[in-house]
């Protein structure tokens, strides 16, 4: 995502590093809550920023950037800059947190802009990161905001920002928080010498390769999708799946709405076993929803955790046995920005036991699961596999580089080829090998299926058809499953579409994104009706 310059402007020099100014925490971590004078004076102040008292709190740092004073110009950007050393924790999964409180902050005009309090580092092999905790626009009393990274290995030199991008308002901070993540890197064995072959739940079927497709019965698209030779859908259960606050709560009103969804997946199923294409039910919506830092609620709160569950329990029931049916997905995309407090199942154990609740009901179809932060594949390196019987399939998206294959999406401007320079790195084939070696040394040493859910590539990105090509020539090496994103849902990501960002039709001759996925259906075999 495009920063302004100033995030990684250089600090004024002669400022001490703030973590060395701070109260060492027990365990490993680091607590400033400015009542040092020391501490305070590590801040370069700019006119918009002041120290105050507040009550019961002490000293807080106050930011304040007022509305810009011509109309229709937007804010400007006012902030805090301290140097800060991350170097203790190299290689390691953190937590960062702060306590905000903000005032009549106004929406900016990216999603990337608004209240900053943000770590900014760059290393050589990540390129530049942006770490900030997750704040709302509009007024909030205090409340603990939070973010959860890995500190790269190799980082130099990190600031800390703390202000307003291209927002007005007034903030207030205290009380920063840096500690060790309990969820850390697992070293995974080396490769299985000499593995034996390993279900996938599609016994029969050497492969599967197919797309997702959006919550409607749509016969005509199933039929393309049979014409272009595909064998699987993934099936998205979807609605409001990333908003945050009070969505998704109403459990009786949340069951009644997977009703109506599987009501509909049965019309699908109906044509899917006369056209040979299995399905994967996707859970794209979290029971209980999210909060404001995209963290799903049942990873805090047992209520949800314990729905979930029986949610799954209620479609495992509706579908045991069915011959169409390849597996239940339980969760899309799992984000958890903070350890789960004691009593709670984070985003692993708790799939796990919805795996053990289906395989009460239901010991054949197959299982997928997938890792936090979204499904990124670098969150296999922080897993083990599950201890559940019968066939667990282990699942990942790819979007990396994330900057190319989401450019335009949501206010996203700069543009990017492939291959070349994105972002500040080069990227070809054997990047994306790199992006996608923790699934593949995951594989190899548990000797365990993968199925790639998601990945794509915005259609007006100059490369795109050759992304396609290049990350589905790997997920063919490596013998994956994989399900492109997505058939028939947003023009964005059509197949049917040309390159043309501006063109809202289908194109009349199929484009080259579309050869290549339709190359990758030609190898199908069709599932056994």
């Amino acid at each position: 995502m495009r920063r302004q310059g100033l995030w990684m402007a250089a600090a004024t020099a002669g400022c001490a590093l703030l973590c060395r100014a701070g109260e060492a925490l027990p365990g490993g971590g680091y607590r400033e809550t400015f009542e040092a004078e020391a501490a305070r004076a590590s801040f370069t102040l700019t006119p918009h920023a002041r120290w105050v008292q507040a009550e019961g709190r002490g000293y807080v740092l106050e930011v304040a950037n007022p509305p810009s004073q011509q109309q229709g110009r937007k804010p400007g950007t006012v902030a805090v800059t301290v140097p800060f050393d991350l170097k203790p924790y190299a290689g390691k999964q953190v937590v960062w947190q702060a306590d905000v409180r903000q005032e009549d902050v106004t929406v900016p005009p990216d999603r990337w802009n608004g209240v900053k309090c943000m770590l900014c580092f760059e290393t050589p092999a990540t390129g530049k990161q942006w770490q900030n905790v997750a704040c709302p626009t509009g007024s909030s009393d205090w409340a603990r905001r939070t973010v959860a990274f890995e500190v790269p290995e190799g980082i130099g030199d990190a600031l800390l920002n703390i202000g307003l991008q291209v927002s007005a308002g007034t903030i207030w901070v205290d009380n920063l928080t840096l500690t060790l993540d309990p969820r850390q890197r697992v070293k995974h064995p080396p490769p299985m010498r000499d593995p034996p072959p390993v279900s996938a739940g599609h016994d029969g079927i050497e492969r599967l390769r197919g797309a997702m497709i959006r919550q409607a019965y749509d016969p005509e698209a199933l039929k393309t999708l049979a014409a272009w030779n595909a064998n699987l859908i993934r099936y998205q259960m979807t609605r409001n799946w990333d908003a945050v606050g009070d969505v998704n709560r109403d459990k009786a009103e949340f069951m009644q709405w997977i009703d109506n969804s599987l009501a509909t997946l049965d019309k699908i199923l109906v044509d899917c076993e006369k056209l040979g294409i299995r399905v994967c039910i996707d859970l794209h919506t979290p029971p209980g929803g999210r909060y404001e830092d995209k963290s799903m609620r049942m990873f805090f709160e047992p209520e949800y955790a314990d729905f979930f569950v029986e949610v799954w329990r209620h479609i495992a029931r509706r579908y045991t046995g069915h011959p169409m049916v390849w597996a239940y997905d339980l969760i899309n995309e799992p984000c958890q920005n903070r350890p789960s407090p004691e009593g709670c199942d984070n985003y692993w154990a708790l799939q796990e036991r919805a795996a053990r609740a289906i395989r009460e009901i239901d010991r054949d179809t197959a299982i997928t699961v997938e890792v936090d932060q979204w499904d990124d594949p670098g969150g296999f390196h922080f897993v083990r596999p599950m201890n559940v019987p019968g066939v667990i399939v282990y699942q990942a998206h790819m979007y990396r580089p994330h900057a190319f294959t989401h450019q335009g999406v949501r206010g996203a401007k700069e543009r990017w080829a492939y291959p070349g320079v994105i972002s500040g790195r080069h990227y070809d084939k054997e990047a994306l090998r790199r992006e996608l070696q923790p699934v593949r040394d995951f594989q190899l040493a548990y000797n365990v299926p993968i199925y790639i859910g998601e990945f794509s590539a915005i259609r007006w990105g100059q490369g795109a058809a050759r992304y396609l090509q290049d990350v589905t020539e790997i997920f063919e090496e490596y013998g994956w499953d994989w399900s492109y994103h997505a058939f028939r849902e947003w023009s964005g990501w059509s197949l049917e579409h040309s390159d043309d960002e501006a063109d809202p039709h289908p194109a009349a001759t199929p484009p080259d994104r579309q050869k290549v996925i339709r190359k990758g259906f030609d190898l199908n075999r069709k599932a056994e009706r």
